[in-house]
């Protein structure tokens, strides 16, 4: 059997790996081919296109990339075509994925893992998903209500980051140090953005800190911001270990930072175009998984002009006090009751082969 996995970003080169294992556990005879990245690469896929030369972040940025883009998604569609698989899964990426799936549903089954976040904006996208596809795995448990409404094939799979949590800290004993994890995002634009207004505050605070590398990003993406005594760790699941609190890029890693009950700050910055832009269309009161997921504001969020080093250096101390640090750990621990401990990655592989 031929399988075809698309998937546009750091986080979703990840997840699919961690599917890429379960779907070759269930069945070592399947081909696997996909648009992905180094991890996907390594869990037994054969790469057609790497993710990280074509991954651009907001409104404006897709504008100004529309040529390179277009180009890219006929080079996916075609060699989709070629490769000819019985089964196409998409993970996340919606705006290129959703694209895709208009022009290949009628010739291809289709799954989608991880689905769009068309709760907080483009319903439309629900629309699609109940036409397009065969199933849609969730990792979010609000996410199978809000669906129902549309007829989407939505099931609830658990969410991948708790069990990935979960058994690392199985496998690792944490000795904490008085260091705060800086995590400037996985996108270029993010880290440019966003990692200034993060080493302004902490450099200020005379803490000690230490800053994630994104996964196969490149040093000299960071190069301009840093000075050769910070220290850049690429395995962000030890620094959450150790940390004392941490200051977030949105994104995945609030949810990471979470399950490992390290306080944190979350943190965004957009073009001021794209910013604009989103604060029409986005419709949900929160921009973390955390505050999203417990649908309350359990960590701070400092987005746009509010994500400057003066409040950012007042955040972090507020959450570093005795009594903040544990309102926020209490509140972590209400919020993991919500997720499951399912092998998300396991249970979309058996659902997908049985489709």
């Amino acid at each position: 059997m031929k399988i075809y996995l698309i998937a546009g970003e750091t986080s979703g080169d990840i997840h699919g790996a961690a599917l890429i294992k379960a779907l070759l556990a269930e069945n070592s005879n399947l081909e696997i081919r996909a648009v992905g990245g180094p991890q996907m690469e390594k869990a037994g896929a054969s790469i057609a296109f790497d993710y990280r030369s074509s991954a651009i972040m907001g409104f404006m940025e897709v504008l100004k990339n529309l040529r390179k883009i277009k180009r890219h998604f006929r080079r996916v569609e075609q060699d989709i075509r070629d490769f000819n698989p019985e089964k196409v899964i998409c993970i996340d990426y919606p705006g290129f994925n959703l694209r895709l799936a208009k022009r290949i549903y009628r010739d291809f089954q289709m799954h989608y893992y991880i689905a769009p976040k068309a709760w907080a904006w483009n319903t439309k996208r629900s629309v699609k998903l109940a036409e397009y596809f065969d199933t849609v795995n969730c990792i979010l448990p609000f996410e199978i209500e809000f669906f129902k409404n549309y007829d989407v094939p939505a099931v609830y799979v658990g969410n991948p980051s708790t069990n990935q949590v979960d058994r690392y800290l199985e496998d690792h004993r944490a000795t904490p140090q008085n260091y705060v994890a800086i995590f400037p995002g996985s996108r270029v634009q993010e880290i440019q953005r966003i990692l200034p207004f993060m080493l302004e505050a902490i450099r200020k605070t005379g803490l000690d800190y230490k800053i994630s590398k994104a996964p196969d990003m490149e040093l000299e993406v960071y190069k301009p911001f840093i000075d050769s005594k910070e220290q850049l760790i690429s395995d962000n699941y030890q620094l959450l270990l150790n940390a004392q609190a941490a200051l977030v890029t949105s994104g995945t890693a609030t949810l990471e930072t979470a399950l490992f009950g390290v306080p944190q700050v979350v943190l965004y910055r957009a073009s001021a175009i794209s910013y604009a832009i989103g604060k029409r269309v986005v419709r949900v009161p929160y921009i973390s998984l955390v505050n999203l997921i417990a649908n309350k504001p359990i960590v701070e969020e400092l987005i746009q002009e509010d994500c400057n080093h003066k409040n950012i250096t007042s955040s972090l101390n507020s959450i570093l006090t005795k009594e903040a640090r544990a309102a926020m750990i209490s509140e972590y621990g209400n919020l993991r009751e919500l997720l499951t401990d399912n092998n998300a990655a396991q249970i979309t592989a058996r659902r997908i082969l049985m489709n």
